[in-house]
């Protein structure tokens, strides 16, 4: 099971949302990271669903490393537990 926002998806269930609405937000996401917003005047002058799709894959990468972070140190609360 993945957490992906608020909605638990199975991962054999992942595969239905890789369809081409995912793929364009994603290359949205992938440029902005690597260019910056698209009409470069700020986030207030990009459309709003931009801005969204930002926001989401921004969450969604900042949880993933979170997470990494706390399996490098051995667990949810920070303490390798198996010492």
């Amino acid at each position: 099971m993945v957490l992906l926002r608020d909605c638990k998806v199975r991962r054999g269930e992942i595969a239905g949302y890789l369809n081409a609405e995912f793929w364009t937000a994603f290359r949205i996401w992938k440029y902005y990271r690597r260019f910056g917003l698209p009409n470069g005047a700020g986030w207030i002058n990009e459309p709003a669903s931009t801005i969204e799709i930002i926001d989401l894959f921004e969450d969604e990468r900042e949880a993933h490393e979170a997470e990494e972070i706390r399996s490098r140190r051995g667990g949810a609360d920070g303490h390798d537990n198996n010492r």
